[in-house]
């Protein structure tokens, strides 16, 4: 399954609460797909999934 294709599968299935979803890659790419909330680069550095994580729960 592609990663769009989850995300889309996920907010279908979303009822009255909205569920971040940060996804994460090699390349950040020109624009965040249509209901994700964040990315993050890998290799994963702590403190940028820790801001990324603040983020998108204060949202």
């Amino acid at each position: 399954i592609e990663a769009i294709d989850a995300v889309r599968r996920l907010r279908e299935l979303e009822t009255n609460t909205h569920v971040p979803i940060v996804v994460m890659g090699d390349k950040e790419p020109e624009h965040l797909p249509e209901g994700v909330d964040g990315f993050i680069r890998k290799p994963v550095d702590n403190e940028e999934l820790k801001s990324q994580v603040r983020r998108v729960v204060q949202a």
